[in-house]
């Protein structure tokens, strides 16, 4: 229903501004149904290409304080956490002053919230990491699920808007490069088929802002 408020451009928020406690129950079960492990299907992908749709439209609305306060836990450094050691060591060196605030959040962290703010930290990667695995089962030759295609086009939509954000991009892009998401979609059997044209014009400008 949202989704298609957006697509008439009609006003969207505003009921949801009335209850600002229930949209947050209500994001977080949408971010829970976005890594739920599902059977391939059209009708599970048919969904799944709703929620993501519904999840991008929550951080292209940043300056509404709803969706603000609920997307703003899953990009900021914080999300760092989901890196390898090494490579977080590595980011961290480049810029003292987030070492600085990785400390903090270290310091300021409750132990009976540590599952709940990992769960957080992890969210992205883990829902790249679903991308990839789902990328990764279509075939170079043969019959291939439309609604599959119609998921990894809007996922590549997806990251390309988080890139594009410089709210979510300045910790973001670091966990999308560490998981590999460009070379895996450059190497994907889809951007091969036919039915991948968009998906590979996708991936040529996700790649673009990757390293912009």
């Amino acid at each position: 229903m949202v989704n298609e408020k957006f697509r008439e451009k009609v006003e969207v928020w505003q009921v949801f501004e009335k209850n600002g406690d229930l949209f947050a129950d209500f994001f977080q079960r949408v971010l829970e149904a976005c890594i739920d492990e599902c059977p391939v299907t059209p009708g599970t992908m048919r969904e799944q290409t709703a929620l993501l749709v519904f999840l991008n439209h929550c951080f292209n609305s940043m300056e509404v304080e709803i969706c603000r306060n609920q997307a703003k836990r899953l990009v900021s450094l914080a999300m760092w956490a989901c890196l390898q050691p090494k490579r977080r060591e590595q980011e961290l060196n480049q810029i003292p002053e987030w070492r600085k605030f990785w400390k903090k959040l270290q310091k300021r962290d409750k132990p009976e919230q540590k599952e709940k703010l990992g769960w957080e930290r992890s969210f992205l990667q883990n829902l790249m990491i679903k991308f990839i695995r789902i990328l990764e089962t279509i075939p170079l030759d043969g019959p291939v699920c439309e609604e599959m295609v119609r998921y990894c086009e809007r996922f590549v939509e997806f990251l390309i808007d988080l890139e594009a954000l410089l709210p979510t991009r300045r910790f973001f892009n670091t966990v999308m490069d560490d998981c590999h998401v460009v070379v895996r979609c450059s190497l994907s059997s889809l951007v091969r088929r036919e039915e991948g044209n968009l998906f590979a014009q996708n991936a040529t400008v996700l790649e673009k802002a990757e390293f912009f």
